[in-house]
């Protein structure tokens, strides 16, 4: 067993938008919004505005029971979790989104019908229609009578009301957004017929240039950082350097140490010295708890 320490400063790039350059933001949906950049980089939003890029996927969707459908760079679909890990293998030719549980999922041979740690339910010999999904659910007996006559709605009430204003002259509908008072409460017109969810709704004010707006009409500043210990990699720095941003390091007051066990990597943060100490051997007597290797985890300790 090999293992080993590797101590960092908790180094970061910050990353301050210039500009909305994105190709979509899509709308809010369990904690996130999904956005594609210009430049084809994807990630998610939350809704204090914080932007995780995921290097290795060309398409990403919305949440749906905890899973998003994404597409890595080889063009096949798989789904990740809300930690941004891949829950299912990105393994499949066509994929769609998980509903009340179930995806449906094509390979090379067949359909499937996949639960949401990518077991298969059932083998789909026929050929069918991706965009029916609720229809074959029910056809084989996954979900009630009642889930399938049921429509679900996941947008909230507010008291926001949606007005469209038809520009004959273009021939281009707009949408503007009253409260109750009759007061525009965002500046900006949408160019997509768009609804609150949640409250919040996604303007598109113009081409690549989307914005999101809470419903009391305040813009959501959108933040980016990237760990620069983690995310060394000169192809994903390229990425970042093309987008439209003010790129700024800071050292934060921390440091992250790196334990290199058999290939497997673990990352230790912590405020100080001090208490990197403290973490470090507590991953050492777990380490020498589940293994048979107390002898180099005891000369581990030495070195510390």
């Amino acid at each position: 067993m090999n293992l080993k320490f590797k101590d960092y400063i908790n180094y970061k790039t910050y990353i301050v938008m210039d500009s909305e350059d994105y190709r979509y933001i899509g709308d809010y949906s369990e904690g996130y919004f999904a956005v594609k950049h210009k430049n084809g980089l994807c990630g998610y939003i939350n809704e204090s505005g914080y932007e995780n890029f995921l290097f290795d996927y060309v398409l990403v969707n919305d949440f749906k029971n905890g899973r998003a459908l994404v597409q890595n760079k080889k063009g096949l679909y798989g789904y990740i979790d809300t930690d941004f890990k891949e829950a299912i293998t990105c393994k499949f030719i066509y994929a769609t989104e998980f509903w009340l549980g179930y995806a449906i999922v094509k390979d090379y041979m067949c359909n499937f019908i996949i639960d949401l740690k990518g077991n298969i339910v059932k083998q789909l010999d026929e050929e069918i229609d991706f965009e029916q999904i609720k229809k074959i659910l029910y056809k084989n007996k996954l979900i009630s009578r009642q889930m399938y006559e049921e429509s679900i709605d996941i947008k909230n009430t507010t008291d926001i009301v949606k007005m469209p204003i038809v520009f004959k002259q273009i021939n281009q509908t707009t949408y503007s957004y009253f409260n109750q008072d009759n007061q525009k409460i965002i500046y900006y017109d949408n160019l997509e017929d768009r609804d609150f969810i949640h409250d919040f709704v996604v303007v598109k004010v113009d081409n690549y240039d989307y914005r999101i707006y809470k419903k009391s009409g305040k813009y959501l500043k959108i933040h980016s950082c990237i760990d620069f210990n983690i995310s060394y990699d000169p192809d994903k720095i390229k990425k970042v350097n093309e987008l439209k941003y003010r790129v700024s390091n800071k050292i934060e007051d921390g440091l992250v140490s790196i334990l290199e066990l058999d290939d497997v990597v673990y990352r230790i943060y912590a405020k100080d010295k001090e208490e990197l100490y403290k973490r470090k051997l507590e991953v050492l007597e777990d380490i020498k708890a589940y293994s048979n290797s107390e002898t180099i985890v005891e000369s581990s300790v030495k070195t510390l």
